[in-house]
């Protein structure tokens, strides 16, 4: 006898139902398409950024509009990374047969992500030096230099930086987001870099708020910077060094092309009698571009 749901019960299941319908389908069920429509527009973004920041540097000097432009350079970089690994491509077999199974397929796709996580960690390894680099300049150099930026140019800054902050965090959201429901490292740490970026716009916000309350706070934003690159170097170190050191990473062979895929790297069973077994015939896939 089955027992009746409370009022209690029925509401929430109606609430919980109705705020799946609410939420649009790319959010709640992302697909590869979506997944490669939000790092093209993460290049559209951080290409104009960078653009803006190093127009802006040319006549402002200031050092953290150079240190946004970088950063923007570097976040396009690794954007158009996760483009090329979520691009559809056509499959064929270099045997001449023409015959890819779907299995192959996705060893092809599994391939690919490995290396486009691997390079996307490359570039976060890159942006965190740079970003200590910078940030390292700045203490360096002191509050004697942090007051001899116009106020024209801390204002530069600040225009740059809310937008900013507002568009680099919705990106990394919404990769993170897509990098967990699609399992996808790659796009996860090309999220990475767009909280770095987000992250530091916010920092030059608030440098600006703190630095007319107390003039002598010079070294919140590069403290702030430091700390993001070290996070950063971290995760692309970990990445190249530790969990893929047995990779041949310094192989051109291993960017460039496939890994052959033979019938014992399939995932049929011993048992498995569809297909007639040839130790000797190994297939290739090669992607067309």
């Amino acid at each position: 006898m089955s027992v009746p749901a409370n009022d209690d019960t029925i509401v929430i299941d109606v609430q919980q139902s109705l705020a799946q319908k609410l939420k649009p389908r790319w959010w709640s069920h992302p697909d590869e398409r979506d997944a490669q429509t939000i790092s093209q527009l993460s290049c559209l973004a951080t290409s104009i950024a960078a653009i803006v920041g190093l127009e802006l540097y040319t006549f402002s000097k200031s050092p953290a509009i150079l240190a946004y432009a970088l950063e923007n350079v570097v976040d396009f970089v690794s954007s158009a990374i996760v483009v090329w690994r979520f691009y559809p491509v056509k499959y064929a077999s270099t045997d001449g047969t023409g015959n890819v199974t779907p299995e192959q397929a996705s060893l092809f796709m599994l391939a690919r992500e490995k290396k486009a996580s691997v390079a996307v960690a490359l570039v976060m390894t890159v942006l965190g030096f740079q970003i200590i680099f910078v940030s390292l300049l700045r203490l360096i150099e002191g509050e004697s230099h942090s007051s001899q930026e116009t106020t024209e140019g801390t204002d530069l800054a600040v225009y740059v930086a809310v937008p900013s902050a507002i568009i680099f965090g919705a990106f990394a959201v919404i990769k993170l987001k897509f990098g967990e429901e699609l399992s996808s490292s790659s796009l996860r740490k090309d999220g990475y870099c767009s909280s770095a970026g987000a992250i530091l716009s916010f920092a030059v916000i608030l440098e600006a708020i703190v630095s007319e309350i107390n003039p002598t706070i010079w070294w919140l934003d590069p403290i702030i910077a430091f700390l993001v690159g070290l996070v950063c170097a971290f995760i692309g170190f970990r990445t190249l060094c530790l969990r893929n050191k047995d990779l041949p990473l310094t192989s051109i062979s291993w960017w460039l092309y496939s890994h052959s895929i033979t019938p014992s790297h399939q995932t049929s069973t011993p048992s498995d009698t569809s297909s007639p077994a040839n130790p000797t015939q190994e297939t290739e896939l090669a992607e067309i571009i």
